[in-house]
């Protein structure tokens, strides 16, 4: 027996001479990232690989984010629909730490697109971005290190090709930093937001999760992973 949708179905398994075989089936269950959406302040951590899970999530946001936003024809002004079924986020903080190079040279051309789309979507709206990405390059053991990666170089060229949209990539590269983060400093100044209640979505190596498990019990955030 079987649940599916909305309707309950049953198939049979006939097994000869075998009248006692129980079979019990469990699940489905979902990923702890399905409960991103009902979050006002999410904060996004991914460790390494635990990137690809978040890459289709934050298209996904970007996506309800451009939805629920309304502009004036006449003066051009633009406002949030805040009872949108679709977003109900407040603040968006992604937070990616990563040891190889070529793991962020691949998806740091998607997050500065999504910067110059909010960028471009909060024009003329006095309300503050959604969406912010902070990356952490632990490899890098300083600033100089930091602007020896082809990262930069990827964020200089993506500048130039966007040069109306500079100040989002900008963004991106203050915003990029060595070394591991400061978790303290960052939850920290996560609560001094005061965007709503913080909800932490981990998707990464179980190292790191004990670590997030403890401080997220200590600022009392609610705390979801994903371990790869």
């Amino acid at each position: 027996m079987y649940k599916s949708h909305n309707r309950i179905q049953f198939n049979s398994l006939q097994f000869n001479d075998r009248e006692d075989l129980q079979v019990l089936i469990d699940g489905p269950y979902g990923a702890p990232s399905q409960h991103i959406f009902e979050a006002e302040h999410a904060v996004l951590i991914a460790a390494g690989i635990g990137i690809t899970p978040f890459a289709s999530i934050l298209q996904s946001i970007m996506c309800r984010y451009r939805n629920r936003r309304h502009k004036c024809p006449n003066c051009e002004y633009i406002w949030d629909n805040p009872e949108s079924e679709e977003l109900c986020l407040k603040k968006v903080d992604f937070i990616w730490v990563t040891r190889e190079q070529r793991s962020l040279e691949w998806f740091i051309s998607l997050l500065a697109q999504m910067e110059i789309e909010q960028q471009r979507l909060r024009q003329n709206s006095d309300k503050g971005s959604l969406l912010e990405v902070h990356l952490y390059v632990t490899s890098a053991q300083s600033q100089a290190d930091l602007k020896a990666l082809n990262v930069y170089l990827s964020l200089d060229l993506i500048g130039r090709e966007n040069s109306a949209n500079c100040d989002a990539v900008d963004g991106i590269r203050q915003r990029t930093k060595h070394g591991r983060p400061d978790w303290d400093q960052v939850f920290t100044e996560l609560l001094c937001q005061k965007k709503g209640k913080i909800s932490v979505f981990y998707c990464g190596p179980p190292s790191l999760s004990a670590e997030l498990t403890t401080k997220c019990r200590q600022y009392g955030f609610a705390y979801k992973k994903e371990l790869f």
